[in-house]
């Protein structure tokens, strides 16, 4: 995990963009269509798409497609990840 001024982060994979703190990190038990997927309470450096509200075994959650903005990576699993 990347730190910045001792704060550790996430960042993009491929492009190294910083995405969140690891104390915004609330869960990383999902899973998405593409793998692993993570909830976070804050984010940095992306843009969203269209929500929409699917029914997920665990609730009623609205989701969105979402891109590192400065790089316009895809963050569904097959062209940006994050790094942990």
């Amino acid at each position: 995990m990347a730190e910045f001024l001792g704060n550790p982060f996430f960042s993009c994979r491929n492009c190294r963009n910083p995405l969140a703190l690891r104390e915004d990190l609330l869960n990383k038990n999902f899973r998405a269509k593409t793998g692993q997927a993570y909830m976070f309470t804050n984010v940095a450096n992306i843009a969203l798409g269209r929500k929409e509200d699917r029914q997920l075994i665990t609730g009623n959650f609205a989701i969105a497609a979402t891109t590192v903005a400065a790089a316009e990576w895809s963050l569904d699993g097959s062209t940006c990840e994050l790094t942990t």
